[in-house]
């Protein structure tokens, strides 16, 4: 077992693969979960922030990669 220090690492967005990076590498992950697949954090895929994995994460999503 492992006793984490300090707070819990920022939940990425845009990082829908979980690997501490966001890249082209994320593009299959947020793909899946868009179709409503399990996501590896609360909040991967959710690039527009509002609770919800849809059509609306697209556009925030593909500004993250750029």
């Amino acid at each position: 077992y492992y006793l984490r220090v300090g707070p819990p690492a920022a939940c990425n967005p845009c990082d829908a693969k979980c690997d501490g990076s966001v890249n082209a590498f994320d593009i299959e992950p947020f793909i899946r979960v868009l179709n409503g697949g399990s996501r590896c954090s609360a909040c991967a895929g959710d690039a527009n922030k509002d609770g919800t994995v849809n059509a609306f994460d697209i556009e925030p999503f593909i500004a993250c990669l750029g």
